[in-house]
């Protein structure tokens, strides 16, 4: 699931292939969005509302236009399956994250406006199934099942910490008692301090 940034509209998938728009007041049903082939796993809405990105079991990561419920763009990404995808502050950049033919796990960055691809980042040996940018941009943080989260310089293109989760994702770490543990361990490994969805360096 996810919100829009304004709040007022809550996106949702499933295994059913269908993305839901919902009114968030109301809690209506807003609008049905089809075209994954497959299940749709992850939904991210654009810094300004208008655009929502989605990635699931296909190799395409689609875009849709909001208010007109339409599908506005499609590319191809991982080779097999994209498990997550998030916005830039900005709205410029999409990352993403994915099982490519090799059967190898990549994080990729990507340019909305055409498509095209500005970056791999490998380092994850396994599923790669969180993506969110800090809020200036300048760096990406990924959190796999490989029991690491890892902080990528997005500027440079290369990985900035490592934080080893050793056994902190045997539970589910977005349950609400686990949040504030995992705050702490991301930031005694990686040396930065987060803030809501930002995260500065420590003193």
């Amino acid at each position: 699931i996810a919100f829009s940034p304004d709040g007022q509209v809550l996106a949702s998938a499933s295994y059913d292939h269908d993305i839901r728009l919902w009114d968030v007041q109301t809690r209506k049903e807003i609008a049905v969005l089809r075209g994954h082939p497959e299940f749709v796993r992850s939904l991210s809405f654009s810094p300004d509302g208008r655009t929502l990105a989605s990635g699931g079991g296909a190799a395409s990561i689609r875009l849709w236009n909001v208010a007109s419920h339409k599908q506005v763009g499609e590319f191809t990404a991982h080779g097999q399956a994209t498990w997550s995808v998030a916005f830039s502050p900005d709205g410029a950049t999409l990352a993403s994250s994915g099982r490519s033919d090799l059967d190898r796990q990549t994080v990729e960055l990507w340019k909305v406006n055409d498509r095209s691809r500005l970056a791999w980042l490998t380092g994850h040996p396994q599923f790669a199934l969180s993506l969110v940018f800090t809020k200036d941009g300048q760096r990406l943080i990924s959190a796999g099942t490989d029991k690491t989260i890892r902080v990528w310089d997005v500027k440079n293109l290369v990985p900035d910490r490592t934080a080893f989760l050793r056994n902190f994702l045997s539970t589910p770490p977005y349950l609400p008692e686990r949040m504030e543990e995992l705050i702490r361990v991301v930031e005694r490994s990686t040396g930065y301090r987060l803030e809501g969805a930002d995260a500065v360096p420590s003193d």
